[in-house]
């Protein structure tokens, strides 16, 4: 019923969206038109040429070009296109592209061409694409329809970027440059999304030919483009460009920034390209030095545990760790996911680089002298490379010392911890003689604010006084001013408060000079005057006086010079240390320099000064105490020897025997001749006071036994899942990375099960019809036979729900399939533990109750046993803890110890309202007591004994017996 577009919407559902448009009149539409094309359709499939000619009918009976006939030429160029008849197609494509210009919709005209590119783009004819193309641009060109002809040229310059056609792809490029172009010629802002789709087809070009410096000018151009909207997998085109534009000039912040935002919008394409930009975000963080796992971040965390992307997960791993050989044996494993990537093994050299070189720091750090070919065993490299990691190291300043290519050492120069104080003194000596500095400043401007103030003060008092003492002689005798007396007393009280303040400041400013003053041990005599001083050390009381009528007098300003600073550091701290004595030698005498004669005399080495040298942690060589035993015991025969020389016992003694071999050192002979692990058994230190007889050590109370202890060997986690074949354990996720991750590999299902329709390798799906949008679906089809499409519509909802009841069925559990499954749950909970519960039941007589107690425990998979005695009864069962519970949940709550009714409602006994089930006790066993689980009746004390012997549960009896109700935890619940 579809029009069979291959790979996008059919065509029915996408013309419910376009609008119609009717004339004046009210024609009806083409009815004969429209079962033409649909019969013709039906013979698609099976009778290509048949429908070839129906179509062909179709357009050929159209009076005037309309959407028949341009929906019939659209299947014939599809239809012809497929029986690989390439002259019929590109005749009847140039018969449908007049259509486009006034016979259909724009939007329709646009959407086909686009659908029939794509279709036709499978071809490998590559000069029937090219005229197919051609005539394409041809017919828009004249139809003046921009949109569409831009959109063409973008697939035709895919095409050619696929069969790596550059020439012909940069002429489209021109073309489409000019295209985007403003009248000024520069680029047209207003079409920013094809200009990006612009950039990335040249991106991907200049890449494939490694033109470095045009894509450093596109990868700007790029960014400088703001109004767009552009595809997110255009995006990710441009900074995976950028992100290896920034590798080659080595700025790994910027790459690594880049690859991370190429991978987020290829992840929003759903591009597979993803997974290898991924590889490339992990190189440019190893290659930083981050210490910042790149798969701890949200978007790249579900892809952590992904096959194309483990290695480079236990890479990065490895490479934080400081790892080395784990390093180098991921990257010999993986050889096929990590090395072949070209781009990632053109800096895996600069990877290793770096890791040795973190390894190397880390490995010389608390040695002061290490040999060259230690450090080669250790980085598995060659000698030649180790001297150019440190001459590296060197050179950049990050180790100090130097090699000693003579010997294949490695000299380092550590600073003394006098340098070391001196350094952390200078640097704190700086800090104090700042804040110095700004708190004298600090001082200084308040103090000139505070003589600014009092100076005002005084000019406003003395123009009071003055204005008072005019307002006398202008009222004339008689008349006074109390408002100007209240005036100029106010400011009085104001000029004495200012005077207190500024004295106050001077008082602060000369205690910090003095305490500056004497920090620096050069104190200079201070004022005691403790009268205010400006700035400039001018009196104030010299600036405001009282004559002999106690009238102010302002006295002329008068500053002296400031008092100069001295040349030199006043402050201890700030003054420069002073030299340290040398000690220099007087004359040598010419035998000192002597090696012959003087032997501890080493021209190698000259005087420094004494540096305390590392202790390393070093192990004993295998065989050191070995060989050190054997030359005690040598000297120690050699002492005999010549004892017995000397009394003359033996005369035919060799030299040789009284040599020590070279290679020994020379040690004392030993005072005793034991051995010092044989010095605790012999009370006189000799081997005459043990006796052959008492060298028994089968002894109870014997110090020494012949066994030996040989620890039992336990297997490294996951090595037995390991060496059975199994896999390692996945990592936990949270719900919603569950939910994202299928959201993500159903996206990534259904695009590849599109991808295939579009190829043609999987026919398209079948319309969902049921009878909500049957008149929707099938239109016309529909109206004409209602009656027979329903009964279809209800066969195909029949025949989905059949298929949703199969796959259930399929995938339910047969009875014996789920009898073993409960029998697993009960074995997965008795392997954790054998729990046992102990219940005192005061009356066990009804016969319900002990079916209920009795078919319970033996659908739960218990074992025990129920001792019904005269008294009361005991339960004990034991099991898993699962149906421990739910046992515990019947006897304490579900079962109603007081209800005697039959089912027929008769009673067996009396009401006992006392009766009821206690829990006594409840814990863990190492193994089973009973193998299955009973009834035994015990109606004399001799019964019971017997009972509870057999079954060795004598201290379960006891503990109910003495249990009482009142004894019961909060957690037990009596009914």
């Amino acid at each position: 019923m579809s029009d069979d577009d291959d790979f996008m919407m059919e065509e029915e559902e996408e013309e419910d969206y376009d609008f119609d448009y009717e004339d004046e009149d009210g024609d009806e539409p083409d009815v004969g038109l429209e079962n033409k094309y649909y019969n013709a359709k039906g013979h698609k499939e099976d009778e290509p040429e048949t429908a070839l000619e129906e179509f062909q009918g179709v357009v050929e009976a159209e009076t005037e070009k309309g959407d028949w006939g341009f929906k019939a030429l659209k299947q014939m160029v599809k239809l012809s296109f497929k029986m690989g008849n390439y002259d019929k197609t590109l005749q009847y494509y140039e018969q449908l592209l007049p259509y486009t210009k006034a016979a259909v919709t724009r939007n329709y005209s646009e959407k086909s061409i686009n659908n029939i590119l794509d279709f036709i783009s499978s071809s490998s004819d590559m000069v029937f694409m090219e005229k197919f193309y051609q005539t394409t641009l041809n017919a828009l060109k004249d139809a003046n329809n921009d949109r569409l002809l831009v959109k063409t040229n973008l697939k035709l310059a895919k095409l050619w970027l696929d069969r790596k056609e550059y020439g012909r792809l940069s002429k489209i490029l021109r073309q489409l440059h000019a295209s985007c172009q403003a009248d000024d010629g520069t680029d047209d802002q207003r079409k920013g999304t094809h200009l990006l789709e612009i950039f990335a087809l040249e991106i991907q070009m200049y890449t494939a030919t490694k033109n470095s410096k045009k894509l450093k000018a596109l990868y700007q151009q790029c960014l400088s483009v703001k109004s767009a909207i552009p595809h997110p997998r255009i995006m990710g085109v441009i900074r995976e460009c950028g992100g290896k534009m920034h590798m080659s000039e080595k700025e790994w912040d910027q790459a690594q920034t880049d690859f991370f935002e190429s991978f987020r919008n290829y992840d929003e394409a759903g591009s597979f390209q993803r997974i290898q930009v991924l590889k490339y975000l992990v190189l440019a963080n190893m290659l930083m030095e981050s210490q910042i796992n790149p798969f701890d971040s949200q978007e790249t965390k579900p892809y952590k545990n992904d096959p194309q992307i483990v290695a480079m997960t236990n890479l990065v791993s490895a490479y934080q760790r400081r790892d080395i050989r784990e390093f180098e044996k991921i990257l010999r494993d993986n050889r096929a996911t990590i090395m072949d990537d070209p781009f990632i093994r053109a800096y895996i050299d600069d990877v290793l680089k770096n890791i040795r070189t973190q390894v190397l720091i880390r490995l010389i750090k608390p040695y002061t002298r290490i040999e060259i070919p230690f450090i080669s065993r250790q980085l598995n490299i060659p000698a030649q490379d180790v001297e150019d990691l440190l001459v590296g190291l060197i050179l950049d300043k990050k180790i100090a010392g130097h090699i000693d290519q003579v010997n294949q050492r490695l000299e380092l120069q550590q600073q003394t911890t006098g340098t070391l104080r001196y350094n952390a003194m200078d640097k704190w000596s700086s800090n104090l003689a700042t804040m110095y500095t700004a708190n004298i400043n600090k001082i200084k401007a308040m103090v000139a604010a505070a003589k600014a103030k009092a100076q005002a003060t005084a000019l406003a008092l003395h123009a009071a006084k003055r204005q008072q003492q005019q307002q006398p002689q202008q009222q004339g005798p008689g008349t006074g001013a109390p408002g100007v007396a209240t005036t100029a007393e106010q400011i009085r009280q104001r000029a004495e408060a200012a005077r207190a303040k500024l004295q106050s400041l001077s008082a602060s400013r000369a205690a910090a000079t003095t305490s500056a003053t004497a920090a620096s041990g050069s104190l200079s005599a201070a004022t005691a005057d403790p009268r205010a001083r400006g700035g400039l050390g001018v009196d104030l009381s010299s600036m405001i006086s009282r004559d002999e009528a106690g009238n102010l007098i302002i006295n002329a300003v008068t500053s002296g010079k400031a008092a100069k600073t001295p040349s030199f550091a006043t402050a201890k701290i700030n003054q420069k240390p002073e030299p340290k004595k040398e000690l220099k030698m007087l004359d040598i005498p010419e035998d000192f320099t002597d090696p012959e004669k003087n032997p501890y005399f080493d021209p190698h080495l000259s005087a420094g000064p004494r540096e305390r040298r590392a202790r390393p942690l070093k192990f004993a060589p295998k065989g050191k105490f070995k060989s050190i035993a054997n030359q005690m015991r040598a000297e120690q025969r050699i002492q005999q020897l010549r004892k017995e020389i000397e009394q003359g016992g033996q005369a035919n003694v060799q030299e040789e025997d009284l040599q020590v071999k070279d290679g020994f050192t020379k040690r004392d002979v030993l005072k005793d001749d034991v051995e010092w692990w044989d010095a605790g058994f012999l009370p006189n230190k000799t081997y005459d006071d043990f006796e052959q007889g008492h060298a028994r050590i089968e002894t109870e109370d014997s110090l020494i036994t012949h066994y030996i202890q040989h620890p039992v060997a336990i297997d490294p986690p996951n090595e037995a899942a390991h060496a059975a074949g199994g896999k390692p354990r996945p990592l936990m996720l949270t719900t919603k990375e569950r939910k994202k991750l299928r959201r993500q590999r159903r996206k990534e299902l259904l695009k590849e099960k599109q991808d295939k329709i579009r190829l043609g390798l999987l026919p398209p799906d079948a319309p969902k019809v049921k009878l909500a949008n049957m008149m929707r679906v099938l239109g016309q089809e529909a109206v004409l036979n209602p009656t027979e499409i329903e009964m279809k519509v209800r066969e195909q909802v029949a025949a989905r729900l059949q298929g949703h009841l199969d796959m259930n069925a399929e995938r339910k559990l047969t009875p014996e399939e789920r009898k073993m499954k409960e029998m697993k749950k009960k074995d997965d909970d008795l392997a954790k533990g054998i729990h046992v519960s102990l219940y005192k039941i005061n009356d066990l007589s009804h016969p319900q109750k002990k079916f209920k107690v009795d078919r319970n425990a033996i659908q739960l998979g218990l074992t025990g046993v129920v001792l019904i005695y005269p008294t009361f009864s005991m339960v004990v069962v034991e099991g898993g803890q699962k149906a421990i519970n739910q046992y515990k949940k019947l006897m304490l709550r579900r079962i109603d110890w007081t209800d005697n009714t039959r089912l027929d409602g008769t009673e067996v006994s009396e009401a006992t309202t006392d009766n009821k089930c206690l829990l006594v006790w409840e814990g863990q066993l190492r193994d089973r007591q009973f193998r299955d689980f009973k009834f035994i009746t015990s109606r004399t004390d001799a019964k019971l004994k017997e009972t509870l012997a057999r079954f060795k549960i004598q201290h379960y009896w006891e503990q109910a017996l003495s249990f009482k109700e009142d004894e019961m935890l909060g957690a037990q619940v009596t009914l």
